[in-house]
């Protein structure tokens, strides 16, 4: 649910305006209200950017550390690593500055080693030799030239006149080597090439020193990502700084700036306390209305099993603070979707104990995660169990459950009941939305609303009852009640549709509105098939892994057939899994997003409740 918030005004004197932020700031509960965008003045920029920067440096450095695949344990000594020293951990500047410098040296590196394999490509054709080699012939009277030409220009007559010898023809470019006597200048129509003065096996060397190095100044990264503390700290302080500027410049000046005014929220479960600790210090305030078009901050307080679902909400936007929180109605839905979309109870046992395996050691930022497909596996495990499917395995076929077996639900009725869950969830969507109407334009206007609900209730009551599979008469009396309440339905639905306007306005507009329903009401209701479907497609997988497990290891010696089989089951069955988490959470938030909240008439738009607080890292600074 959403916690009901107060709307206080405070009146301070300009001079004991930076010293009331500062209290605000202690107290910890006042959500400022932003009178003015702050992105635009020249400070604030520059504190975003370096707190843009600060954490692109941490983020890189988790995924560095993340990446490494080790622990703290297998660090060496600090003085082992290239550039790094117990100060560079001392204040974010050092740290940054140790990270530029590492990064400076490897893109150095890097361009010294891509300029080395150039010159090893343009050796590598002519062998490794010594240059001073050459030198040393040409002293003693034979000079060697390097050639190269198109190979169909390659004269043979040059090995006689000028001792050429072809070293390689590779791409049909002849490169060869002329010996002639020391100034002699051969006559040759081809092109010269002048070699580096370095041998191919001195250039290898300087790589590998340098890709060694290189490989040094990365860990030296590694070893800085390890501990991030000074820079989490850091951006800590620049959100502080960041809270502090962007309130002082939320004020409104009045009477030539001798006063400022200032506006903000607060959950009213902690009005008192706050209205105490002002009346202490004597600082004048007021409460004030919340009007329809105050952006009001958003708090959810939900129980725990509520809690885990609102990331998902979230996902698509917060509630505005007028309309209701759809976390509760999302919840149960969001769970039976993904359960009937996992559709075996192997998969969903399987995510319960993983998950509670992870929960165990996880950070605090995780658990909510860990806890929510902790009940996504439960209820996964349970549907599995019922649509009958354990790791592909049918259980409907296993002679130990025969006692059990008419509780295994049929894939034509697990359509029927994914057809029938989407109804409830559209009718529940629907009768939430009447009541938003009626919190926020009050009971006329909400008539209509739930009229359509009510009415849509009994047509499927009795288009249910009235089918010749289900085996049960109702009354005659009964049958009259229900087409009455119908038609009362309809008169409200016809002549309440827009209140305050004409009766021909409304009876169009009604018109427009069934039109709209029905068509509606049939498309939406057809989109849960797909509940039945990725979940029985699922569950002919991992039944088709099992049987290509034993077809294609038949005729093999038990004692060897059971590694091909296990290797064969496990390849499928994770691919299996992995296509199951896509398309059971996939497809429940397109149900929730789409269907729920455009029967619900979600607007969404919610600002979170922000208070002015230090931040967690600084307060006990």
């Amino acid at each position: 649910m959403i916690i009901k918030m107060n709307k206080y005004s405070f009146l301070i004197f300009h001079k004991e305006y930076s010293d009331f932020l500062v209290r605000l700031r202690d107290l910890g509960v006042v959500h400022i209200r932003q009178n003015n965008d702050t992105k635009q003045v020249e400070e604030i920029k520059a504190l975003l950017a370096e707190q843009k920067q600060i954490r692109a440096t941490i983020d890189r450095m988790n995924t560095m550390w993340s990446s490494a695949g080790i622990t703290a344990d297998d660090l060496k000594p600090v003085s082992e690593y290239l550039h790094v020293s117990h100060d560079s951990f001392s204040t974010a500047q050092k740290y940054i500055e140790t990270i530029a410098t590492i990064d400076t040296e490897i893109e150095t590196n890097q361009k010294k080693v891509n300029e080395l394999n150039q010159l090893k490509g343009e050796l590598k054709i002519w062998g490794d030799f010594d240059p001073q080699l050459l030198k040393r012939l040409a002293d003693a009277g034979q000079e060697i030239r390097f050639w190269s030409v198109p190979l169909p220009q390659y004269k043979p007559e040059w090995e006689e006149l000028y001792g050429a010898i072809i070293i390689s023809d590779a791409r049909r470019i002849a490169s060869f080597v002329t010996v002639t006597p020391t100034g002699m200048s051969p006559k040759i129509s081809a092109e010269k090439v002048d070699l580096p003065m370095r041998s191919l096996s001195d250039i290898e060397r300087e790589i590998s020193e340098i890709t060694e190095e290189t490989a040094r100044l990365r860990e030296s990264l590694v070893y800085l990502s390890h501990d991030k503390s000074v820079m989490e700290r850091h951006l800590s302080e620049l959100e502080d700084v960041y809270n502090m500027s962007n309130a002082l410049l939320q004020g409104e000046a009045m009477f030539d700036d001798a006063l400022i005014v200032l506006e903000g929220y607060i959950p009213a479960e902690q009005s008192e306390d706050l209205e105490k600790a002002l009346d202490t210090e004597g600082y004048a305030y007021t409460q004030l209305e919340i009007k329809e078009t105050d952006d009001v901050p958003v708090k959810l307080k939900n129980n725990f099993f509520v809690k885990v679902f609102e990331p998902i909400v979230k996902l698509f936007s917060l509630p505005n603070y007028h309309e209701i929180d759809p976390t509760p109605f999302v919840a149960p839905f969001f769970m039976l979707f993904f359960a009937m979309c996992f559709g075996d109870a192997g998969y969903g046992l399987f995510l319960l104990i993983l998950c509670s395996i992870f929960k165990v050691k996880a950070k605090d930022n995780l658990k909510p995660v860990l806890s929510l497909f902790q009940w996504l596996g439960g209820a996964a495990a349970v549907i599995g169990f019922f649509s009958g499917s354990f790791f592909g395995i049918e259980l409907a076929k296993v002679e130990a459950l025969a006692a059990v077996r008419q509780f295994f639900i049929s894939s034509d009725n697990m359509m029927i009941i994914a057809i029938a869950v989407g109804l409830v969830q559209i009718i529940v969507a629907k009768f939430v939305g009447a009541y938003k109407v009626k919190v926020q334009k009050g009971t006329r206007h909400a008539l209509s609303p739930f009229a359509w609900v009510i009415f849509i209730i009994v047509m499927l009551a009795i288009v249910l009852f009235g089918l010749p599979q289900v085996d049960l008469q109702l009354p005659t009396y009964v049958n009259y009640i229900l087409y009455g309440i119908a038609g009362c339905c309809a008169v409200i639905m016809l002549f309440f549709n827009s209140p305050g306007k004409s009766i021909f306005f409304n009876i169009g507009s009604s018109l427009w509105t069934a039109y709209n329903t029905a068509s509606g009401l049939l498309g939406d209701s057809l989109s849960y098939i797909r509940l039945f479907a990725i979940g029985l497609t699922g569950a002919i997988l991992g039944n088709v892994f099992n049987t290509l497990a034993i077809s294609m290891t038949d005729g093999i010696p038990m004692y060897v057939r059971w590694l091909p089989m296990l290797i064969i089951l496990l390849i499928g069955h994770t691919i299996n899994f992995g296509l199951a988490m896509i398309g059971s959470l996939v497809h429940p938030v397109r149900l929730i997003f789409v269907e729920y909240f455009n029967n619900s008439d979600f607007e969404g738009g919610g600002q979170a409740y922000a208070p002015l607080k230090k931040n967690s890292l600084t307060q006990d600074q």
